[in-house]
């Protein structure tokens, strides 16, 4: 869980430095997506929903890899709308590969009997989910764009405080034993 939570920490929390046309990525998605992977397949005994999410999570990696070498030489300003519709496309991967992810904690907390927060982390995506096509929107609506923005920003911390504190609560309980990961491979 917790490479997990640092992978999408760095996915949703994007630092930039730009030079001209070129953008520089102090926080590139890509090395969260990496992470991402590497907490899903820890994951996968506890739900087959990780197994379900990990293409989702190498798709979107070697995605965002692609657009962070363009954004640093400087050739994504010139893509336009298509720039606008690549990017609509992989916010809502994203949100396909964040609803396993939270699919995956219910399930957990379901085979385990105990509560990682997954209710709040359930709210918490369904807000993000809506916030995000609202910022898409809004980017239509140049007066409305920064609120938009902003509104994404805030739920996006939302939705890592929730994911937080599932992991947090993952972490004390104990290992499942042998058997129980060797049913779960059995079972897929």
């Amino acid at each position: 869980m917790r490479s997990i939570f640092i992978g999408f920490l760095l996915i949703f929390l994007d630092f930039n430095f730009n030079i001209g046309e070129s953008t520089i990525g102090l926080t590139p998605d890509f090395i969260g997506y990496i992470l991402l992977v590497q907490g899903l397949r820890e994951m996968e005994p506890e739900s087959a929903r990780f197994a379900q999410a990990r293409p989702f999570a190498v798709g979107t990696g070697i995605y965002s890899a692609i657009t962070y070498a363009l954004d640093l030489f400087g050739v994504t300003n010139q893509l336009g709308g298509l720039g606008i519709a690549l990017g609509f496309l992989y916010t809502i991967v994203s949100l396909c590969l964040a609803w396993l992810v939270v699919k995956g904690v219910l399930e957990a907390e379901q085979r385990r009997r105990t509560d990682l927060n997954g209710h709040s982390l359930w709210t918490a995506w369904l807000l993000m989910a809506v916030f995000q096509v609202i910022s898409y929107v809004f980017l239509f609506i140049p007066v409305l764009a920064l609120t938009g923005i902003l509104a994404d920003f805030v739920i996006s911390i939302v939705f890592l405080v929730a994911l937080h504190t599932a992991k947090n609560r993952y972490a004390v309980l104990p290992p499942l034993p042998a058997e129980c990961r060797e049913s779960k491979r059995e079972e897929e």
